[in-house]
């Protein structure tokens, strides 16, 4: 995505009411599939702390390479490892110098990279196709000159790439406007919005660098801003729009992989809301009303009401829904059978089935309430739902609970002085293993926990931070395994034994 700063709009990916005015999205991880009720595996009333005595920094063996610096987006993976990201300065969305580079697993810059932005221009954030394959797009600054990249492994493009984005769709570093760059099985879809247009076009290119029959397209009523569109299992291309920046409502709507609009859409959601894909081509929708004027000291605010609703691939309502929750409730999660998990503003973890009816032996109480910084419920890839409040409540399928309580907190404060402290999301490894970050002074304690709950052998291990940069740190998993941690201007490679990768 390349978002100029010159404009403030609203990406929602699937929560609203994020803070200072910037929505935040609820991840979303694989399927889970949750019991009908909750036995404590690990009771509130005795949380297992960290361990007083964490290892110290973990230190890097003479052939490694991390911690890298100098480093401006998170970091995306190749199926076999590669690590992809943006050096340079700036954060990766902002004008600056950047070049885009490929590592190994030990921190070494592969072979053919870096790659330069050209002269006056800027690397948009990178992203992954199945293939392997990184995508990136390349704007000129004050010109409607953009580049759609397709590396490979190698440093190189295959035939018929770089792809030249037409100058209707094209967004100049420094213009008003906003793109946005989503990678489908075959196709890599485009989306752009301009300010003095009021419309959003998506394009479709297919592996050979060719615009794909029937596109581009036009929406209409995308004056205010539209969201960050989602591909569901089927190919279809799901996008929200709004036609201003009032608490109206806006419009949903799914494409075909030609181009087409669905039978029965667009659909009106109502409020400020967003979407997810569901199973079998359902969208699960929510919504919040009604909310602080924007005008009047930003989104975060309480919702009176929480709406959640499930529609089917028609566009029509699913019978049993929509389902509401007084005041201002989470995002959901979705499962595979299409039950819906989300956290109330009682503080509970909610199940709803394919009926809406709630299922038997929930809520569970997460003693936490929901805020409009709020993220989560997380999935992960074995079916567990985790909630991070004070504490790392998880969820599993076959009826338990584990609860962790650090030393420290969890919560990290906000880069913007509106914004509530909040975990920072965590990440998933296999067997089960749960990565989170613990907020220190001048370090961030970086903590493994198994399937219980438990601190993992060798974990938890902290890394030093600046304590003057506001910003928080993030976790991700690479195909291979490894945790990738970035801190600042800096991302590390831990092994499953918590030492850095070499």
């Amino acid at each position: 995505m390349i978002l100029h700063s010159a404009v403030r709009l609203a990406f929602i990916v699937f929560l609203v009411a994020g803070c200072a005015n910037t929505p935040s999205p609820v991840p979303v991880a694989s399927s889970p599939t949750m019991p009908a009720g909750i036995a404590s595996a690990a009771p509130s009333a005795s949380p297992q702390p960290s361990s007083p005595a964490s290892n110290p920094v973990p230190t890097a063996s003479s052939a490694s390479g991390w911690p890298f610096s100098g480093v401006a987006s998170e970091p995306v993976f190749g199926p076999d490892g590669t690590v992809y990201l943006l050096t340079g300065a700036g954060d990766g969305q902002d004008e600056g110098e950047h070049s885009l580079v490929a590592l190994d697993a030990a921190g070494h810059v592969r072979a053919g990279w870096p790659i330069d932005e050209r002269e006056g221009t800027d690397f948009g954030l990178p992203a992954i196709g199945p293939g392997g394959s990184v995508y990136v797009e390349e704007c000129g600054t004050g010109k409607f000159d953009c580049r759609l990249h397709r590396f490979q492994s190698d440093g190189t493009e295959p035939r018929g790439w770089p792809f030249e984005v037409p100058r209707s769709m094209a967004c100049p570093v420094g213009d008003p406007c906003v793109s946005r760059l989503v990678i489908g099985q075959d196709t890599a879809y485009l989306v752009s919005w301009h300010e003095a247009k009021h419309q959003a076009q998506l394009l479709a290119i297919d592996a050979t660098g060719r615009v794909k029959p029937g596109w581009p397209v036009a929406l209409d009523h995308s004056y205010g801003w539209f969201s960050a569109p989602q591909l569901g299992s089927d190919g279809t291309i799901f996008i929200d729009t709004k036609p201003g920046a009032d608490d109206g409502p806006s419009a949903l709507w799914a494409l075909a992989p030609d181009g087409s609009r669905r039978q029965g859409w667009p659909i009106s959601m109502p409020g400020w809301g967003a979407f997810q894909p569901g199973p079998n081509g359902t969208i699960v929708t929510v919504s919040y009303e009604p909310l602080l004027d924007p005008s009047q000291g930003g989104l975060c605010s309480d919702a009176s009401r929480t709406a959640f609703s499930v529609i089917g691939p028609d566009g029509r309502t699913a019978p049993g829904w929509p389902r509401g929750s007084k005041g201002y409730a989470s995002g959901p999660a979705v499962d595979s059978d299409g039950t819906i998990y989300y956290l109330s503003a009682t503080g509970k973890v909610y199940a709803h089935d394919l009926a809406g009816e709630v299922k038997p032996g929930w809520p569970v109480d997460a003693g936490i309430l929901p805020h409009c910084a709020f993220k989560g419920p997380y999935r992960g890839p074995d079916g567990t739902v985790y909630v991070l409040g004070s504490e790392v409540l998880a969820m599993l399928r076959d009826g338990t609970e584990w609860r962790y309580r650090p030393t420290d907190e969890l919560a990290w404060p906000c880069s913007d002085l509106d914004c509530p402290a909040q975990p920072v999301a965590p990440a998933f490894g296999s067997d089960r293993v749960v990565y989170i970050a613990v907020h220190r002074e001048d370090s961030v304690e970086i903590v493994a926990l198994d399937s219980g709950g438990q601190p993992m052998h060798g974990w938890p291990n902290r890394l030093p931070r600046d304590p003057t940069d506001p910003a928080m740190p993030s976790l991700s998993v690479s195909p291979d395994g490894r945790l990738y941690v970035r801190v600042g201007t800096t991302v590390v490679a831990l092994d499953r034994d918590g030492h850095v990768s070499d």
